[in-house]
């Protein structure tokens, strides 16, 4: 008999490129090519990836990682993606697929008898605007329930201005 003994190893971030072999066929009757389905794409004529994606959105918003150090962690793995790219790719996922999720969360908040709504001052750097001007940032939530859990939204803004809540809640009627 023998002890146990137990290590913690760790291996750091990798990255992994994956080819795609997409067959072209041609009709033996009438000549015609025809090109088998790929995989589906995020974004047309890019790499990136939901496992890439969710990897650059961890680090940047749940890390508080910059861009820029992102960037050169990847590059120092391998992968040259510039920060410029990373930027875009959040953009067009909140665009693409996150509005979504938003519009179909907030049609659920707007249903509830009760929302709690306030508003937070936030120093932005570029929204057209000199350099730290006010700008808000709203959240609306529900009341926290066993059955639903919490719905919890923020919407920017760059003034407080009252019309804000009031376009968001206009369909409200709790």
């Amino acid at each position: 008999n023998g002890d146990d003994t137990t290590r913690l190893e760790f291996t750091p971030a990798s990255f992994k490129v994956v080819i795609y072999h997409i067959k072209n066929y041609r009709c033996s009757k009438c000549g015609d090519i025809k090109r088998a389905p790929g995989p589906a794409a995020l974004f047309e004529r890019s790499l990136a990836t939901p496992s890439l994606l969710a990897g650059i959105m961890t680090a940047k918003y749940i890390n508080a990682m910059p861009f820029y150090r992102l960037e050169t962690a990847f590059a120092n793995n391998g992968a040259l993606i510039r920060r410029q790219t990373m930027a875009r790719w959040m953009i067009m996922a909140s665009e693409r697929y996150f509005s979504l999720l938003f519009d179909r969360m907030k049609e659920e908040l707007l249903s509830e008898e009760i929302i709690h709504a306030d508003e937070t001052t936030v120093m932005v750097s570029k929204d057209e605007r000199k350099a730290g001007s006010k700008s808000y940032m709203w959240l609306y939530r529900t009341v926290e329930s066993v059955q639903k859990g919490q719905i919890l939204l923020y919407e920017y803004q760059k003034t407080r201005n009252s019309n804000h809540p009031r376009t968001f809640l206009k369909s409200f009627h709790g």
